[in-house]
């Protein structure tokens, strides 16, 4: 019995794995919808995502992210929303070259109202 779930476990490991490397590292050009409608490039690094303003590259937000089996999990570190310690969770999806975002469960409705669910378009 245990012979047959080790396939899936790594099955399941590596999918995890790849989900999380689909999104670190890259950079995302899109908007948030706030008073009005922000350009912004959504940077995401290893573990750390910023939000920067296209017209002054000022950073909006600072937040730690994890992704996990399709979902992106975002915590505020720092910034213009109220989020205090607040987790978001966002389906994610990457589809040519665009990445798509759609609120599953967000407390923060800083948060969640500015996170526009408009295609966000992978930077080079």
């Amino acid at each position: 019995m245990k012979k047959t779930l080790a396939p899936f476990v790594i099955l399941i490991i590596c999918f995890s794995s790849t989900t999380h490397a689909q999104i670190q590292n890259t950079r995302w050009k899109g908007s948030l919808i706030m008073d009005s409608t922000v350009g912004v490039i959504w940077q995401f690094d290893k573990d750390t995502s910023r939000v920067i303003t296209l017209a002054d590259s000022s950073v909006l937000e600072t937040m730690i992210y994890k992704t996990e089996g399709g979902f992106l999990f975002l915590t505020r570190v720092s910034g213009i929303s109220t989020c205090e310690k607040t987790i978001g969770k966002y389906k994610f999806d990457i589809r040519d070259e665009k990445l798509y975002l759609k609120p599953v469960d967000d407390a923060c409705q800083d948060r969640a109202d500015a996170i526009s669910t408009d295609p966000y378009i992978k930077m080079k």
